[in-house]
């Protein structure tokens, strides 16, 4: 459960809860929006608990991760560029049709 729809279920919740007067025959709206008050708070909990232990392990997992420290510069191409290599790209679109004269 996301922390979005958490925070629905508690404001669904405050709504059947305290706002809503009527009342159908076979439910009570106000038992209802407790229950959608507590689920959401559970989720809400849950949801940011998650949250920050995943946050906490990818930051351990970054710190963990070194890049190769290069002690020399690379070196330096001696050869030639293979042939065709720096010509000019094919044209893009072609050139348009010619009225006939």
């Amino acid at each position: 459960m996301s922390i979005g729809i958490s925070i629905f279920l508690l404001l669904a919740g405050a709504i059947l809860r305290f706002a809503v007067t009527w009342s159908p025959q076979h439910i009570n709206l106000q038992i209802v929006g407790v229950i959608f008050m507590i689920a959401g708070g559970v989720g809400l909990i849950a949801s940011t608990v998650l949250y920050f232990m995943k946050r906490r392990r990818l930051q351990a997992q970054e710190a963990a991760f070194q890049p190769p420290r290069y002690t020399q510069p690379p070196p330096r191409y001696t050869e030639p560029p293979p042939p065709g290599y720096m010509e000019s790209p094919p044209p893009r679109y072609m050139e348009p049709p010619q009225p006939p004269l």
